[in-house]
């Protein structure tokens, strides 16, 4: 799993990360925003409260191809982001059922709310398929600018490769 932090300056309606992986693409890609001072608070702050910072438009792009292929648009304010609640559970793996998920879409709108992009087809981990090469692009517009400076967090997963030569050499591929 590879972590990175990207930031959002106060006063942001509209941003677009370019490259943020090149080279070997991740499998998955979770993303959620904090507030800064969440992120580097004292004792007294939640680094794991994710917020959805009234987000209205998220996608990724893998050598230009749109991911997911109809963007996340969640509007909050109104309480329309079921669609995106359930894109989640569907790039994550699991089967879309009344008990798939401990997240109830409030909890997930309202401190939870993550976001995941899968970016090689297939099930994740259960099928082999050739290492994806290129860049990632990732585009985030919100329904009014920020009013603090935001930390978008990015976990990607990839499927490592193990291969054994024949001096019985273990050499491990990420």
């Amino acid at each position: 799993i590879i972590t990175k932090t990207l930031t959002v300056p106060t006063g942001t309606s509209q941003i677009e990360f370019d490259n943020i992986y090149q080279g070997r693409l991740p499998d998955l890609i979770i993303l959620a925003m904090i507030s800064d001072a969440d992120m580097s608070g004292g004792y007294q702050r939640n680094p794991f409260h994710f917020q959805n910072f009234g987000a209205n438009y998220l996608c990724m792009q893998a050598n230009g191809i749109q991911i997911p292929r109809l963007a996340y648009q969640p509007d909050f304010a109104n309480r329309d982001y079921i669609r995106s609640y359930f894109g989640v559970l569907e790039a994550l793996g699991f089967d879309i059922g009344p008990n798939c998920w401990d997240l109830t879409p409030e909890e997930w709108a309202n401190g939870y709310n993550i976001y995941a992009f899968k970016i090689t087809p297939g099930p994740i981990g259960t099928v082999t398929t050739p290492a994806r090469v290129g860049g990632i692009r990732l585009e985030l517009k919100f329904a009014a600018a920020t009013q603090a400076n935001i930390s978008v967090l990015l976990l990607s997963q990839s499927c490592a490769e193990i291969q054994i030569d024949r001096y019985k050499n273990i050499i491990a591929n990420n």
